[in-house]
């Protein structure tokens, strides 16, 4: 006799009333409950339904393609997302803590305010995405794309930043205490700690462990003494030279200070 399926509801992980039902069919039953939430949410898709704050917590979807869904507030601590296609993806508000997302590819996501700690992104594609604000205690990005990633005022105390390339990612006010940079670089300028950004003048400058960038040019403290215009023009510009040479008291004292900065805030001149 031909089965009829079965419904599966998802739930709202506040108010806890049904958000949508969808029909699978009777092979889904053999599927651990994880599993079934995956299909289930797969479905919903499919058919269009809202899945903002979906309760959605443990679920398994490994290489699952939910690239663009709205997932505003939504529950997903203890997910595994590994390998999953989440392009797009918007987490704001989000619960992720201890969320799975290994090598998954998270380009342009929307992270702001999600809870993110002891998520595993463990070498995940986060180009362009943005994590400002999101709480992120104890999160592992190790090998993480992050060209591009914005992680302004973001919380991330112990997070481990372990062979992250950190040249292009954006973290003002960011709280990096006690957050590990083993194999970390700037570029291929290896790291041990944070860089310390400088914004508000004519150039950005970061402090490195031994180097200083002023806009797109590296420069070491030995290089910053014996500049000249010759070499400058070389390197980045007359205008670039004349801002070091202005500002060269200030660089230094930062620079002769750097391990106990911790982030330096914008300076307006």
């Amino acid at each position: 006799m031909p089965s009829n399926g079965w419904t599966y509801e998802i739930f709202d992980v506040i108010k806890g009333h049904v958000i949508a039902r969808v029909e699978l069919d009777d092979v889904d039953r053999t599927l651990s409950p994880a599993r079934q939430k995956a299909e289930a949410v797969h479905v919903a898709l499919e058919k269009r339904m809202s899945l903002i704050g979906a309760n959605l917590n443990g679920i398994s979807a490994d290489e699952a393609d939910f690239s663009h869904v709205n997932l505003i507030g939504a529950a997903l601590h203890d997910a595994t997302l590994r390998r999953a296609n989440l392009n797009g993806v918007n987490f704001c508000g989000a619960d992720l803590s201890r969320v799975d997302f290994t090598e998954a590819s998270l380009i342009g996501a929307r992270f702001c305010g999600a809870q993110m700690a002891e998520a595993r992104l463990c070498g995940a594609d986060l180009r362009g995405a943005n994590l400002s604000g999101a709480v992120m205690m104890n999160t592992d990005l190790t090998a993480a794309e992050l060209n591009g990633a914005m992680l302004h005022g973001a919380l991330c105390t112990g997070a481990i930043f372990d062979r992250c390339d950190l040249a292009s990612m954006a973290s003002f006010g960011a709280d990096m205490d006690h957050a590990r940079f083993v194999g970390a670089h700037w570029r291929n300028i290896p790291l041990t700690r944070r860089p310390i950004r400088v914004s508000g003048l004519d150039y950005n400058v970061t402090l490195l462990d031994e180097h200083i960038v002023v806009g797109a040019t590296i420069l070491t403290l030995s290089d910053l003494a014996r500049l000249d215009e010759r070499e400058a023009a070389a390197r980045g510009g007359v205008r670039a030279l004349r801002f070091i040479r202005g500002f060269r008291d200030v660089i230094e004292s930062l620079f002769a200070c750097k391990d106990l900065v911790r982030d330096v805030p914008k300076v307006v001149v």
